[in-house]
C-alpha cells in the first residue's frame, strides 16, 4: 500500500512559498554519518545549512526516543524556486525538518 504525504511548504516573509519534495536514499557504503542532506536546487548556502540542521535535529531526537531509522540521504527539493535564485532560508530549517519526519515516521 503506497502511502500518500501530504505537503509541506516553506513560507517566506516576502509571501513567496514553495512546496517541499523530499527523496530519501540509501548512503554509499564507505559513508558512516547517521544523516547526510542536501538541496537539490543551487538555492544559497542557508538554505542549505538549513537543511543539514534540521535533519541532524530530527535523528538527534529520534534517537533520544529510540525510532532513529537505519543511515539516510536526505534529498530535499524546492519546488517553485529556479536554481541560482538566493533566499535568505535560516527559518527554513523548521519546515523541513517537519517534512522529514513526516516522511520517515508517517505513522506518528
Amino acid at each position: 500500500m503506497k502511502t500518500e504525504f501530504s505537503p509541506t511548504w516553506i513560507l517566506f516573509a516576502s509571501g513567496n512559498s514553495v512546496k517541499i519534495e523530499l527523496s530519501l536514499y540509501d548512503p554509499a557504503a564507505d559513508r558512516n554519518r547517521p544523516i547526510t542532506a542536501y538541496i537539490v536546487s543551487d538555492v544559497g548556502s542557508d538554505v542549505a545549512s538549513s537543511a543539514s540542521r534540521a535533519a541532524e535535529t530530527v535523528f538527534k531526537i529520534a534517537h533520544t526516543h529510540k525510532l532513529a531509522p537505519p543511515p539516510t540521504v536526505a534529498g530535499f527539493d524546492l519546488q517553485g524556486l529556479t536554481s541560482g535564485s538566493q533566499i535568505a532560508g535560516r527559518s527554513s530549517g523548521l519546515a523541513l525538518a517537519l517534512a522529514l519526519a513526516k516522511r520517515l515516521w508517517p505513522q506518528h
